[in-house]
């Protein structure tokens, strides 16, 4: 049985990618379709995602966090951009720290190799699916983006996910939420002043 997943990461280079060297230094980088975010992780990851999603009929935020809560946003044709956040989390029980979010991003199921699949978490991490654009790495700082914006219409997303990763390594589904009004297109002002922006048509620059 086939759960769906996602994410988002293209290189900058050393100081867009947040490393720290310099004040300047940006705390967020771009992976790009088909380079691997790494995963270290050793607990299980085969259990249903939270995302936001886009089926093409209907907008929804679908938190799995503890049961199934779903909050439709709006119909398909009605969404003109976005501006979303995820659950900032807290450390775990055994005092962890979360040191960075990673967000995917997949378009609409090619129906041959979609992902993500039960089973095949890995592969997804690798973003070697046919449907996942890219990934975005964030610090987990307080200096670091709590929100991304998508001006893009129409949009090309067909699910989003987050995960908040772990000083320790392991990896925790965490869920997205979009902010409320925006589908209708987001407006100056929708934003925080350090909020990352997609680019037209999702392009990044190289």
């Amino acid at each position: 049985m086939r759960t769906r997943i996602a994410a988002v990461v293209f290189s900058f280079g050393l100081l867009a990618a947040g490393t720290g060297l310099g004040e300047d230094a940006k705390p967020w980088k771009v992976v790009p379709k088909g380079t691997a975010v790494e995963f270290k992780g050793k607990k299980n990851m085969n259990y249903r995602w939270s995302l936001l999603r886009d089926d093409g009929i209907e907008v929804r935020e679908q938190d799995f966090v503890k049961g199934r809560n779903e909050k439709k946003l709006c119909l398909h044709r009605e969404l003109k951009g976005l501006v979303f956040s995820w659950d900032q989390k807290e450390p775990d029980e055994n005092k962890n720290k979360v040191a960075k979010y990673v967000i995917f991003f997949c378009g609409e199921d090619v129906n041959v190799n979609s992902g993500p699949v039960s089973g095949q978490e890995k592969k997804f991490f690798d973003q070697q699916f046919a449907n996942q654009m890219f990934a975005i790495e964030i610090e987990a700082t307080d200096k670091a983006p709590k929100q991304i914006v998508d001006k893009n219409s129409p949009t090309k997303w067909g699910r989003i996910y987050a995960f908040a990763v772990y000083s320790n390594d392991e990896w925790v589904s965490t869920p997205v939420r979009a902010k409320e009004g925006t589908w209708k297109g987001p407006k100056e002002g929708d934003w925080d002043k350090d909020a990352i922006v997609l680019p037209d048509k999702y392009e990044w620059p190289k």
